[in-house]
């Protein structure tokens, strides 16, 4: 499928074209919409296109330029936006059928922000159902598919994010990330994701899932993009990166990246393993320093992430659970069945994720951030409940959220990069940092960018 080339150019060099008057908003709006329904076939990235009110919102981002009111790299860049966070007064679906017709009378605060930089929100991506998942197979809107091979999933529950940025569908995204949702699909369809500091995007106007583990994060194609854009959404004052979050050549010298071998490098796929480890050897060539970390407690994170994930979950959803089970997929169904984690588990999980959290920060005393895999296997295939590790079948939630609940647990931030495809499908690496250090692991996150190229 031809693909208008300029959707493929970086976001800076647009913004540019917008600035100069080159291009106009909604000339750039008019080519990702008719480009987005075309590529939606084959994807299913979009739940629906707000056509008309982009095209109005495309046309105001160009009256304010000509006025002189450029209002930075986002202004008048079109993009669409997770569908569980509210726009005011237009359908916001969570991707479930109960909600398939909720008009919220209120705008997420992260909406507003996206608004003020200039954004144009073309439609809503598609999405696991209630972002309680991590395949995005909805059975109500179906499957996202992944661009490097329809028949593997995209990762979720933003996996319609991940897939319309992978095909110049969006200029990045807004998603949401309670047990890896910005990270798996990022990992799975080779774009950047970043789930910041818990509450560094504000969770307000947003549907919950997990209240102690619901983060909301930013997805891009590259870390640059990714970094301008959490620049514009995120809940302080002044922005973090010089030059509306585009990066110059990161500073490298004395940075020191913990590896722990014994949780994030036990058990992976062979292929995942070689491409991060080959990252690893590039930074140290460039004069990065690894060192060798434990962590005790990671060996209960998924002991804490369930029975958290779970109690809460469940609270949100009582009355729906209760009063119209039969409007849920199968696989929220299933989880409801195996019924609420007695409190006494969920108590004790709190008390394990406090100790977890201090073994994190005694970890980020001595390093800048830590490097794991994303993932420790490739996509399956939509529909399957396992993944493939060497050959062997086992739980796809087990291993697919394995590497991500931590971040949730401890509301780090993390941010997964592209580090390679292995069987035509991308494979990413993950940089954890202590609390509000996104600049750092960004300018790590450049690093193996430019490492790998």
């Amino acid at each position: 499928m031809q693909t208008d080339k300029t959707l493929q150019l970086p976001l800076s060099a647009v913004a540019e074209k917008i600035k100069s008057g080159e291009l106009t908003s909604a000339e750039l709006t008019r080519k990702m919409i008719d480009h987005a329904r075309r590529v939606n076939d084959r994807t299913n990235a979009y739940i629906s296109f707000r056509e008309e009110e982009a095209m109005k919102e495309a046309e105001q981002a160009d009256e304010l330029i000509q006025k002189g009111e450029y209002r930075g790299v986002f202004h008048g860049i079109p993009m669409g936006i997770k569908d569980n966070i509210y726009l005011k007064g237009e359908v916001t679906t969570m991707g479930s059928k109960i909600h398939q017709d909720f008009i919220p009378d209120e705008e997420a605060e992260v909406v507003g922000k996206l608004k003020e930089a200039g954004v144009v929100i073309i439609g809503k991506h598609n999405l696991h159902e209630y972002a309680w998942g991590v395949t995005n197979d909805n059975p109500h809107f179906g499957p996202a598919r992944n661009p490097w091979n329809p028949s593997k999933i995209t990762g979720g529950s933003s996996g319609g994010s991940a897939a319309a940025i992978a095909t110049d569908a969006s200029f990045g995204c807004v998603g949401t990330d309670t047990a890896g949702s910005v990270r798996i699909p990022a990992s799975c369809c080779g774009i950047a994701g970043l789930k910041p500091t818990q509450d560094a995007i504000s969770r307000k106007g947003v549907f919950p899932l997990s209240h102690s583990l619901d983060h909301v994060g930013v997805m891009a194609k590259s870390v640059d993009e990714v970094a301008a854009l959490f620049d514009i959404v995120a809940s302080k004052a002044e922005p973090q990166n010089s030059g509306g979050g585009m990066f110059s050549a990161p500073d490298r010298d004395g940075w020191t990246i913990g590896i722990n071998e014994d949780y994030y490098f036990h058990y992976l796929d062979d292929q995942v393993e070689e491409l991060v480890r080959q990252a690893i050897e590039k930074l140290k060539d460039q004069g990065v320093n690894f060192v060798p970390v434990e962590i005790p407690t990671l060996e209960q994170v998924a002991f804490i992430g369930y029975n958290t994930i779970l109690t809460e979950s469940f609270g949100i959803h009582d009355e729906n659970l209760k009063e119209r089970l039969e409007d849920f997929g199968p696989d929220i169904q299933a989880l409801y069945q195996m019924g609420v984690p007695p409190k006494t588990d969920y108590e004790k999980a709190k008390k394990i994720a406090q100790r977890l959290r201090a073994e994190f920060r005694a970890v980020f005393l001595g390093v800048d951030a830590l490097i794991t895999p994303t993932l420790p296997c490739l996509p399956p295939d939509i529909g399957s409940p396992t993944v493939t590790i060497n050959g062997k079948e086992e739980d796809l939630n087990d291993h697919i959220m394995r590497f991500m609940f931590p971040g949730n647990i401890t509301g780090l931030p993390s941010l997964s990069v592209p580090c390679g495809k292995a069987d035509g499908l991308p494979v990413g690496l993950q940089l954890i940092g202590a609390a509000n250090t996104e600049s750092k692991i960004l300018e790590i996150g450049k690093q193996v960018e430019v490492s790998l190229k």
